[in-house]
C-alpha cells in the first residue's frame, strides 16, 4: 500500500473531535518529521511546516479537528471510510504530500516561501485559523482544504450570521397563562415575522434558520423561559448591516433578546485569478477532464483569512461535500491520490509563472 494511503488510514484513525486533537496532531507531527520537515506547533497547538525563503508566500491551511461521533476506520476495495474522510483530514494530508513533492521547486526559486497549517477548532470557532492569520501577516495567495470532489475548485463561500434568541417569562400553572404570557410564543412570532421578512426582502439568496430551541419543562407549567439558536447563510454583496439592523428591531417589537450574535463575512475570488487559473489548468492536465467553479454555500476557515488578510483565497480538496459531518464519510484512495498530483501541479504553474512575471 502507498504510503500516502497507509498515513491517511493512520490519521484516520486518530479520533480528532474539537478539543481533543492531541492523538491525530503527533501523527500528523510524525508524518511531517518522516518526509522531512520540521512541523512546529504554536501556542494553540496548530502546527506549521514552512519550505523557501522567498518573500512571496503561500499558505496551505487544513484542518486537523473533526466533529463529534467517531466512525470506525475500514478500508473496503478502493474506499476508505472513517471521521475526517472527508471533512477535511483527506484534503490535509494531500496538502502534505502535495508540499513534498513541489519542495524542489521552491527551494530552487528563492522568491516563494510555502506554509502549510494544519489548524485547530475549524469545527469550533476557528481559533487556529485566527492564531495563523496573525503570525503570518504577509500572505500573498491561500489554498484552503475542503472537500470539491478534486475536478472542482470554489472561488466563494457564503457568510454567516449566527446568534441565540432569548425570551424570558414566568414560571406558572397553565391558567395563568393570560397575567404572564408564554416565551415560546414570542420566540415562535419573532421566527415567524423574521422569515417572512427574510423571504420577502432577500427572494430565497439567505439560506437557514432556527437549529435549536429549548424552553419548558412540564405539560401543564408555562416555561421560565425559552431560547432559539439561529444559523444563516449569506451570500457576497449583501448589505449585511441592513440585515443586522432589522433582525435587532424585529427583537425589540416581539420582546425578546439577541444573544451571542456573530458574523462571519463571505468572501469571492475572481475566477481571473492567477491562482484560480493555475488549479483549472491542473484539473485539465492532470484529471484530463473540464473543472467546475463551484460557489459554496457553507462557511469555513476560508472566509475568515480572505476577509481579514484581503487575499486571493481558493478552496480544494477530495471527496464529495454532501458526505461532510454524515455518519457515512467515505473517499475513494484513487481520488484522494490524483488531488496531490492537482495540488502539486497547481502550486507549480502558480510558482513558475508568477516568478517569471516578477523577473
Amino acid at each position: 500500500m502507498r504510503e500516502e494511503v497507509t498515513f491517511l488510514i493512520e490519521f484516520l484513525k486518530a479520533y480528532s473531535p474539537t478539543g481533543n486533537v492531541e492523538k491525530a496532531v503527533k501523527v500528523f507531527c510524525n508524518e511531517a518529521l518522516k518526509l522531512g520537515f520540521v512541523p512546529e506547533m504554536d501556542s494553540l497547538g496548530n502546527v506549521i511546516c514552512e519550505i523557501g525563503q522567498g518573500n512571496s508566500v503561500i499558505l496551505l491551511c487544513g484542518h486537523i479537528d473533526t466533529v463529534e461521533k467517531e466512525i470506525p476506520v475500514t478500508v473496503r476495495g478502493n474506499i476508505i471510510s472513517g471521521r475526517g474522510a472527508v471533512d477535511a483530514k483527506s484534503s490535509l494530508a494531500a496538502m502534505l504530500y502535495a508540499m513534498r513533492k513541489v519542495r524542489p521547486l521552491v527551494e530552487k526559486n528563492k522568491s516563494f516561501k510555502v506554509v502549510l497549517a494544519g489548524v485547530i477548532d475549524e469545527e469550533g470557532s476557528s481559533e487556529g485559523v485566527r492564531e495563523i492569520i496573525k503570525r503570518f501577516r504577509s500572505i500573498d495567495v491561500a489554498v484552503v482544504g475542503e472537500p470539491t470532489r478534486t475536478y472542482g475548485i470554489a472561488i466563494s463561500y457564503r457568510g454567516r450570521i449566527f446568534f441565540r434568541v432569548h425570551a424570558h417569562g414566568t414560571r406558572a400553572h397553565i391558567s395563568a397563562y393570560r397575567k404572564f404570557g408564554n416565551p415560546i410564543e414570542r420566540i415562535m412570532e419573532f421566527w415567524s415575522n423574521l422569515s417572512k421578512y427574510l423571504r420577502n426582502k432577500y427572494r430565497g439568496e439567505i439560506i437557514g434558520g432556527p437549529v435549536k430551541i429549548e424552553g419548558g419543562c412540564f405539560d401543564n407549567v408555562l416555561p421560565e423561559s425559552c431560547d432559539m439558536a439561529v444559523d444563516l447563510r449569506i451570500p457576497p454583496a449583501l448589505d449585511v448591516h441592513e440585515l443586522l439592523d432589522n433582525i435587532r428591531n424585529l427583537a425589540s417589537t416581539t420582546n425578546v433578546l439577541i444573544e451571542n450574535l456573530s458574523f462571519v463575512p463571505p468572501f469571492e475570488t475572481s475566477p481571473d485569478n492567477p491562482i484560480v487559473a493555475s488549479f483549472l489548468n491542473a484539473i485539465r492536465r492532470i484529471l484530463k477532464r473540464d473543472p467546475v467553479i463551484l460557489r459554496k454555500s457553507g462557511t469555513c476557515d476560508a472566509n475568515i483569512i480572505a476577509s481579514q488578510l484581503k487575499i486571493p483565497v481558493v478552496v480544494y480538496g477530495p471527496g464529495n461535500p454532501r458526505l461532510s459531518h454524515t455518519d457515512i464519510e467515505r473517499i475513494s484512495i484513487e481520488e484522494y491520490l490524483l488531488s496531490i498530483e492537482v495540488l502539486s501541479a497547481a502550486i507549480s504553474e502558480y510558482i513558475e509563472k508568477n516568478a517569471r512575471k516578477s523577473t
